[in-house]
């Protein structure tokens, strides 16, 4: 009975209105069609292969989420990663992939640093992905490692020292259009208008995106013409990206300078967004042109899934799961941080460790040692974290040491002057790699040490003090 009813005012509507009933026999043949489309794909066996793919992003979520969401070069790996996989390619490294992935998932668990788990969650995905007729090829495990958060670190590590470098170089050049320029550190100083190369315009997000299009550009060249770069090929491309980006710097100061473009406003966005297509975008075109007569053929002709053990897909899949637990470095030694002499000061130890002297005339802070592998406690953080400007740094010498310094401004408040270096008490340095190989081979950890006085003068004398 009701099947009659509901057919009776199908009818009635339809002979009422002609166009509507047509309407509805194209939709639900689209329904239709989908339908059996959806029920052929899901019969494939590429459905069960990608199985693991999909599980190891759910597993791997809670980890993510945990260290603050996917960053934005992770965001640009997801993205490119499908332009870089290939079909009929030689199988790359299935193994070396496997046991790599199993040792940095295992890894995590000890050392809980970040990037060893990237690295082996990328990994182990591209292993599931080798189930599939869809295989990474050199330019995915290229993707992976410039995408890691290791690689970033490091360039905000050393991004001091580069922006100095760069500041001296567009200097020198401004030099011969303004011969009354300044440079004072990471700043350029003309007419009274003191330009500021700050860690923005370095741009670590322009290298990044550069270095993910370098790979992208290689990738759809090689799908093209059935090529694929060797892995010389792809680190020719990566160093290039990289000078294109250093280049593209210097373009955006001198530029900067010669058409006073401040910061927040819409000349200096467009000033960067022409550096980033004119400097960069652009070379990579022609490079990728360039390079394309040393790609080599490939077999063209599909390959069998690669046969991986069940055990082994479980293992990784368990391994990223269990990651999301993982709560404590293991390995983080319980090092405290560097004694200081400075009986006349009011001491206090937060609960993370972090030594704070203070007085009416000056502060001083001694952060414990990190873990070799790990990001130190960079004052800059803690600094913009409440609410205070970083400007005016410079690399200065107190005692035969150098020490960064730099200058706080906060809105309604007299400026701080601040320095900072590294100390395990004995030795003091600005060197990167010094603190991480004393930690590694044993000797004395270094700690973070951090001067704060309201002049210049007070800062380097307290700090000259230290040192001695």
């Amino acid at each position: 009975m009701p099947y009659r009813l509901i057919r009776q005012i199908a009818l009635n509507l339809c002979l009422s209105n002609t166009g509507l009933c047509t309407w509805l026999m194209k939709a639900l043949g689209t329904l239709a069609a989908l339908q059996a489309k959806a029920g052929c794909v899901l019969r494939r066996k590429q459905v069960v292969a990608y199985a693991p793919t999909a599980l190891l992003l759910v597993a791997a979520m809670p980890v993510f989420i945990r260290y603050g969401g996917l960053r934005f070069e992770q965001m640009l790996f997801f993205i490119a990663l499908p332009f870089t996989l290939r079909k009929g390619t030689v199988n790359v490294y299935p193994r070396l992939s496997t046991v790599l992935a199993i040792v940095c998932l295992g890894a995590f668990y000890v050392v809980h640093v970040y990037s060893v788990f990237y690295l082996g969650f990328g990994l182990a995905l591209f292993v599931a992905l080798m189930l599939s007729s869809y295989r990474p090829t050199l330019l995915s495990f290229a993707l992976l490692f410039i995408t890691a958060p290791v690689f970033q670190y490091l360039f905000q590590a050393f991004s001091f020292s580069i922006r100095l470098h760069l500041t001296t170089f567009a200097a020198q050049v401004l030099k011969v259009l303004y011969p009354a320029i300044e440079q004072a550190g990471n700043r350029l100083m003309l007419d009274d208008i003191s330009y500021t190369v700050a860690p923005e315009c370095m741009g670590l997000n322009m290298l990044s995106a550069a270095l993910v299009i370098a790979v992208s550009l290689m990738a759809f060249k090689a799908r093209q013409y059935n090529l694929r770069p060797g892995l010389r090929v792809i680190a020719l491309m990566l160093i290039a990206t990289v000078g294109c980006v250093a280049i593209g710097n210097v373009s955006r100061i001198i530029l900067t300078v010669i058409f006073r473009a401040m910061p927040d406003t819409l000349l200096h966005e467009l000033l960067g967004l022409l550096v980033f297509v004119a400097n960069i975008c652009l070379p990579l075109l022609l490079l990728t042109f360039l390079i394309g007569g040393l790609f080599k053929p490939v077999d063209t002709r599909a390959k069998q899934p690669i046969k991986q053990p069940k055990r082994v897909i479980v293992l990784l899949i368990a391994l990223t799961a269990g990651s999301g637990l993982v709560t404590r470095n293991q390995l983080n030694s319980e090092a405290t941080p560097v004694a200081v002499d400075l009986p006349e000061m009011q001491c206090t130890t937060s609960t993370d460790g972090v030594v704070k002297y203070s007085d009416e005339s000056a502060l001083v802070y001694v952060k414990p040692p990190a873990f070799f592998l790990g990001a130190e406690h960079h004052p800059f953080i803690c600094w913009q974290a409440s609410g205070y400007e970083v400007a005016e740094e410079t690399l200065d010498t107190v005692n035969g040491s150098k020490v960064y310094t730099f200058m706080l401004l906060k809105e309604g408040e007299a400026p701080l002057y601040s320095c900072w270096w590294y100390s395990n008490g004995k030795q003091h340095t600005c060197n990167q790699m010094k603190w991480r190989m004393a930690a590694i081979v044993g000797d004395a950890p270094y700690s973070v040490i951090n001067v704060s006085a309201p002049s210049r003068t007070a800062c380097l004398e307290l700090a000259g003090r230290l040192m001695h």
